[in-house]
């Protein structure tokens, strides 16, 4: 999945918040022993990625399970307003943590002003607390739902007789990609 460019700045933020709202939900919980979704803003678009870690025998149920939580993001009950302020603080101790050494700060900056332009990096806490939900489901509807993707599995050749992943698991359910393409 391909996200925003640096020039769509407020929605660049919202993809950060999404790395920091809990994907651990019911659906995946006790098939993956980590879960995350990132995006790395860059100034011409970048990729969205959703990873899992998980066993060969549950990576089937895993990906299904994963596919339906992107399917839920919108759900108005997905995240609490508490766990949306909660991940605006993680990303903003995250960014404060950053430049406590210099030389670990020196890499932050580098990263920014080569990505996206050091101004996008100086007002990044200010537009991060002002997100809201609407944004967030904005930035799902326009970059992550029913949209194309790829889906990759790194595994050993013994791991995937014993995972028996299939092309169609990787790439999730049908109906959903035949809905975005007739644009229904």
């Amino acid at each position: 999945i391909v996200g925003p460019s640096a020039d769509d700045c407020p929605l660049l933020d919202h993809a950060h918040l999404m790395t920091a709202v809990p994907v651990s939900r019911p659906r995946v919980a006790g098939l993956v022993a980590a879960a995350g979704i990132g995006y790395y803003t860059q100034r011409n678009v970048g990729p969205i990625f959703l990873t899992l870690q998980t066993t060969p025998e549950k990576a089937r149920a895993a990906l299904r399970a994963a596919y339906s939580e992107v399917e839920h993001f919108n759900d108005p009950n997905y995240f609490t307003d508490e766990e949306l302020e909660s991940a605006k603080a993680l990303l903003e101790a995250d960014d404060l943590y950053s430049r406590e050494k210099l030389s670990e700060y020196s890499h932050v900056i580098s990263f920014w002003w080569a990505s996206t332009g050091f101004d996008y990096y100086r007002g990044y806490l200010k537009r991060l607390r002002a997100t809201s939900r609407a944004d967030i489901s904005r930035y799902v509807k326009t970059y992550i739902q029913d949209k194309p993707h790829v889906g990759l599995a790194l595994l050993s050749e013994e791991s995937v007789r014993t995972s028996g992943l299939t092309t169609q698991d990787l790439i999730g359910n049908g109906a959903a990609r035949t809905k975005a393409a007739s644009g229904n």
